[in-house]
């Protein structure tokens, strides 16, 4: 970023830039100048060495990289589709029917699914019905030729999110990705240095553990799960992710509600989407221009 107009800033000067993420909220970052480069007209490119990195991807949607699996049989169609999200800088993976979507989206992280409905050993809708029945909490996108107002309506009903029509070109897809963005949860302790590694290592445990749970629901292992919500509600809570505790108290409480299978499945799909949201403080330095 050119941020100098009028003068020249030495090597080794320290400084404070201030960063405006996608979200809207600003980020005062410091750092030292490492070089300086005349532009023109009494503008200056500046390169700084930040005192903490940064995610390029809170600030530009550019930088943004996103997981998306695609369930689909055929062959060109998935194969187009990969193209498009490539094109957009996502990473795809793609599984042929049902079975293998719910399969391979419980055990990756993904960002999107991508679900045709019209495939062989478990089609789409009983593949988005047994995510939704484990508290899958991700987006699920129905991808289906079928474009009767009722073939939509099925779609949702099954637990799909939204609901696109085949063929689709790359705007749809961009569209898709760009409805993905969401504001990230941080510790409200990440500015105690001594905290930051601790935070950073929990917050790369969490997949792990919201999977666990996961797993408890889809087995109704229920005193298993509300001892793994009730765990990570005092852990959530001691690295400083208040939401993500409240959630994980409120699955706990619904184990026991009047209606406790869908209390749960709806608290546990709230939780599992909270904890996809959490990011580890930075720990360590950046560069940037």
């Amino acid at each position: 970023m050119a941020f100098l107009h009028g003068m020249f800033v030495h090597d080794g000067t320290k400084c404070t830039i201030q960063l405006i993420s996608q979200y809207g909220s600003w980020s005062e970052i410091t750092g030292t100048v490492i070089a300086c480069r005349y532009v023109e007209s009494g503008v200056h490119e500046v390169c700084v060495n930040f005192d903490d990195k940064i995610e390029p991807s809170d600030f530009c949607r550019a930088a943004v990289s996103y997981r998306v699996l695609i369930a689909e049989d055929d062959d060109s169609i998935a194969r187009l589709a990969t193209h498009h999200l490539e094109s957009l800088n996502a990473t795809v993976e793609r599984v042929e029917n049902g079975e293998e979507a719910v399969e391979q989206a419980r055990r990756g992280s993904f960002d999107v699914i991508l679900m045709d409905i019209e495939m062989p050993i478990m089609d789409g809708l009983e593949a988005t019905r047994a995510l939704r029945a484990s508290g899958y909490a991700g987006m699920i996108y129905a991808m289906t030729a079928l474009t009767r107002p009722e073939d939509a309506q099925s779609c949702l009903d099954a637990g799909c999110d939204k609901y696109i029509g085949k063929p689709s070109g790359p705007d749809v897809f961009a569209s898709i990705l760009d409805s993905l963005t969401q504001e990230p949860l941080t510790s409200i302790y990440q500015e105690d240095p001594a905290l930051r590694p601790l935070i950073a290592r929990w917050v790369e445990e969490l997949p792990r553990h919201v999977r666990s749970m996961q797993d408890a629901l889809l087995s109704e292992q229920l005193s298993v799960l509300e001892e793994r919500a009730r765990t990570l509600k005092g852990q959530a809570g001691g690295f400083g992710f208040d939401s993500i505790s409240e959630a994980a108290g409120a699955l706990e409480t619904g184990i026991h509600g009047a209606d406790p299978s869908a209390a749960i499945t709806q608290c546990m799909a709230e939780l599992s989407e909270l904890c996809s949201l959490a990011r580890a403080p930075s720990i360590s330095g950046g560069e940037a221009a």
